[in-house]
């Protein structure tokens, strides 16, 4: 079916000429063609649709694709002497209509009252857009179809928009289809267009009863973002397949890739052909095709890779077990911090193939590989995982795992991809994110033995002292000890991606005591919200903790986004681009405690549930290696018992951290202390005293009592003006934000 679809698109697009820009639409056009299409697999010269909707589908409104069109403009939006109609570009069908590219707006529309010029359906350079389309910018939604007031009012509604004015263009807003209803609307008189930022509606109304598919089943045929499965292949020219590849003037080139892959599996010996079992059904594989660009953007390196169908493979018969553990990112800084205070050796090296590396416990066959098939009745045994099979990353593991401990280290009881060996000068650590490996030593040597050792079972790159790590800048001083962590470059890639690279900085993430409501169906946007609260949420994983409280709230709001929380979105990009070169800096100070806490809450802060926000920061040789914005789990009755619930959160989390850096030879000072604000509370946790108040946490306070009375912790009272970790619960004045971000150890290059 990708094929297909995919040889569609491509005859479509070189018909028309508008370029590989629109091939977004077009595959949705192509989509919508083929379940109107008769398909042989069906039989009796049906079509999809008439098989799943029980009626044949109307084509008479279909069109040629890339057809430019004259789209009517009512008389309430032009005066006398204006143009009646305007030229645009014909990309696809929507309920009761046809988008169309308006190159004046440059965003796609949907219209109902055109006429189509066939004849001249080869669009003029000056129509076609000169932008580059992503995933995001198809993601499909069902057409709203309002009367011509409520059109104008979506339109008035986004050109109003404030931040519009001082933020970039924002990109072309998403677009919809309803295969279901264009064909009982195809020959009506529709004198009507609707943007498509429009919200979604009810289907056309049909005489009689309407059907419709399950939810299951509406989601994918509406979602043609899923054909589109080879779509980054398709814009950048790629090819699908070796017979594909083989027509190409640069199949030499990808020949070389295809033989260098196989050559690896080859040495790896990753199978062995074999008669297949009588009763056993192989899986599949494929070959996928890459070109890594250097930053001329010139052709460097043509890549391809065999990777199997896991999705074929069925639990307790293919595989059992698939989780597979990587490094908490806690865990990296923790480290950092250990190795900058100690002025250790830190290197950094990459796993090739690391997935080939791992043996499989089951028994699994697959198909020989398209173009190097030997004796049409042999198979593969896998002796070790391939990339695409649902176990191949807990293999991977299973192997490091089981050759490191030969080697002497012993895995961490707080984090399993974190290995130690030896104690004082000799101790070297291992720290294992899937394929990236840091090798920490206090001795050079001691590291390069280590390094040698697993370039001899593995094959690794060396990439030497760690420049970059998960996304992460990492810059050190090791005379001065001073070690710092920053992403600018990601950031600014974040920027771009949501053209928000040239807008005006702000000096906060998120408002003081800003308060949202929920949104409703009716006001959903369809701007790629999760798709940016997932990026910012990254990036306040990582290394920017004073995004933690605005990012944390806003996620809240995933389900069903409005424009409102779309623009408080983008004011948190607009933060990040004034303060694009903040960076977490570790320096390592002689006064300083081994682990030092801050805790606090924001007591009902939530008008909709009342629950309150935990928030903590935690600092290791005076450095922030752990912070956290969540909200509670139960409604708290007083702003003690919040403060209480906050208190003991941090408190679970300060012991994980403690065994942590015991396993790393580091023992903390007892007793370890938490800051704490709220003066009620620290007496609910010191005295035995009980008034019944608080008899429904009454295992929270017990818990951090037992701690405080064993001497492992100590919780002292601070202002709230010099707690730290305020800034995780809540919107800040620009003063105290600024201030509590310097305490996080945030500051700029070169400071």
């Amino acid at each position: 079916m990708n094929r297909t679809l995919v040889e569609k698109v491509r005859s479509m697009l070189e018909d028309c000429g508008i370029g590989k820009e629109f091939w977004g639409p077009a595959i949705q056009t192509a989509a919508f063609l083929v379940n109107r299409s008769p398909a042989s697999a069906i039989g009796q010269r049906k079509t999809p649709y008439e098989v799943w909707e029980g009626r044949r589908p109307n084509v008479r409104g279909l069109r040629a694709f890339g057809a430019a069109v004259h789209v009517h403009i009512p008389k309430e939006r032009r005066r006398k002497l204006d143009a009646k109609s305007w030229k645009g570009i014909f990309v696809g069908y929507a309920p009761c209509g046809y988008r169309v590219w308006d190159p004046k707006q440059k965003k796609i529309v949907v219209v109902r009252d055109v006429v189509f010029v066939e004849n001249d359906s080869k669009a003029s350079s000056e129509e076609i857009p000169n932008t580059q389309c992503s995933s995001a910018d198809f993601r499909i939604r069902v057409m709203r179809e309002d009367s011509e007031e409520d059109s104008e009012a979506v339109r008035e509604n986004v050109s109003a928009d404030a931040d519009d004015e001082e933020d970039n263009s924002e990109a072309d807003s998403d677009e919809s289809a309803e295969e279901n209803s264009y064909d009982s609307c195809a020959d009506r008189t529709i004198r009507e267009e609707t943007e498509e930022q429009a919200e979604a509606e009810s289907p056309a109304r049909r005489s009689g009863r309407d059907r419709k598919p399950p939810g299951w089943h509406q989601e994918y045929e509406m979602n043609y973002t899923g054909f589109a499965l080879n779509a980054s292949s398709f814009v950048d020219n790629l090819p699908t397949s070796l017979a594909e590849m083989k027509k190409r003037p640069d199949w030499d080139k990808w020949q070389a890739a295809v033989r260098e892959e196989m050559d690896s599996l080859e040495r790896n010996q990753t199978w062995t052909l074999v008669k297949l079992p009588e009763g056993r059904v192989p899986i599949t594989c494929k070959w996928l095709f890459k070109v890594k660009h250097n930053e001329g953007d010139e052709e460097d390196r043509y890549k391809a890779r065999l990777v199997a169908r896991g999705f074929s493979q069925k639990a307790g018969f293919d595989y059992a077990e698939t989780y597979s553990p990587v490094a908490r990112l806690d865990t990296v800084r923790v480290v950092l911090a250990v190795a900058n205070e100690q002025r250790m050796a830190v290197h950094q090296m990459d796993v090739k193939t690391a997935f080939l590396n791992g043996h499989l416990e089951e028994e699994i066959y697959m198909t020989q590989p398209e173009g190097f098939e030997r004796g049409k009745q042999l198979v593969c045994r896998l002796n070790k995982s391939l990339y695409g099979l649902k176990q191949a990353s807990r293999a991977w593991n299973a192997r490091f795992h089981s050759f490191v401990e030969r080697l002497g280290f012993r895995r961490s009881s707080s984090d399993p991809c974190l290995y130690v060996k030896g104690r004082g000068c000799n101790q070297v650590i291992l720290v294992l994110y899937v394929d990236d490996l840091l090798v920490v030593g206090r001795q050079l040597k001691a590291v390069e033995v280590v390094k040698r050792c697993l370039a001899n079972e593995f094959e690794m790159t060396d990439i030497g002292e760690v420049q970059a790590f998960l996304g992460m800048r990492i810059d050190r001083d090791l005379e001065r000890r001073i070690l710092r962590i920053s992403q600018r470059g990601f950031l600014e890639n974040l920027l771009r991606r949501f053209n928000m690279h040239e807008c005006k900085a702000t000096s906060t993430p998120i408002e003081c005591r800003l308060r949202l409501k929920k949104g409703e169906e009716a006001e959903r946007t369809d701007k790629p919200y999760r798709e940016l609260i997932g990026c910012l949420t990254y990036v306040t994983l990582t290394s920017r903790p004073d995004l933690c409280a605005a990012v944390s709230y806003l996620s809240q709001f995933q389900s069903c986004p409005s424009e409102v929380h779309w623009v408080h979105a983008k004011r948190v990009l607009r933060y990040i681009r004034g303060t694009l070169d903040l960076g977490l800096v570790f320096s390592a100070e002689e006064s300083a405690p081994v682990i030092e806490a801050f805790a606090d809450a924001d007591w009902a802060n939530d008008p909709v549930d009342r629950r309150s926000l935990t928030g903590f920061v935690f600092r290791v040789h005076g450095s922030t290696v752990s912070w956290l914005t969540r909200k509670q789990s139960t409604i708290s009755l007083s702003s003690t018992e919040a403060e209480l619930v906050a208190l003991s959160t941090a408190v679970c989390h300060g012991i994980w951290l403690e065994r942590l850096l015991k396993d790393l030879d580091v023992e903390p000072e007892h007793p370890v202390v938490y800051h704490e604000d709220n003066q009620s509370t620290i007496k609910v946790v010191e005295e035995e005293r009980d008034t019944g108040r608080l008899k429904h946490v009454d295992v929270r306070h017990r818990f951090v009592r037992e701690e405080i009375q064993r001497g492992n912790i100590a919780v002292q009272y601070i202002r709230t003006g010099e707690q730290v970790a305020d800034i995780m619960t809540k919107g800040l004045p620009v003063s105290a934000f600024q201030k509590h971000r310097a305490s996080l150890g945030l500051a700029r290059s070169g400071h």
